[in-house]
């Protein structure tokens, strides 16, 4: 099995997306979008662009780290966990390089 993309309706009638690995764990997270296109069009440079080096920008906050995935434009379309290492973190990379390419689209609401 591959992982997939599920969408779902949040509580607040926005449209968002979660990267499952195979084991069901979430490793990326989409931000809300006002329509269902919105949300699916992300998944698509998502699974381009995390080929990508320059469209990853990894981050530390509270001597925790995370990464984005970004589009052309610089804005945010992903991002991922929190890691407690470096290590972890690029392990993540690694992940969401696998499994987003091949992973299929579920919709959930």
């Amino acid at each position: 099995m591959t992982g997939k993309f599920i969408i779902s309706l949040s509580d607040r009638e926005k449209y968002q997306y979660k990267l499952k690995a195979k084991n069901g764990q979430t490793i990326l997270l989409g931000k809300g979008y006002g329509t269902i296109e919105s949300c699916q069009k992300d998944i698509s440079l998502v699974k381009l662009n995390v080929q990508v080096e320059g469209f990853l920008e990894r981050k530390i906050a509270n001597k925790l780290f995370y990464f984005d995935i970004k589009n052309g434009n610089g804005k945010t379309i992903g991002t991922s966990g929190i890691y407690s290492s470096i290590f972890a973190r690029e392990g993540g990379i690694q992940s969401v390089k696998k499994y987003a390419s091949e992973a299929l689209i579920f919709i959930d609401y």
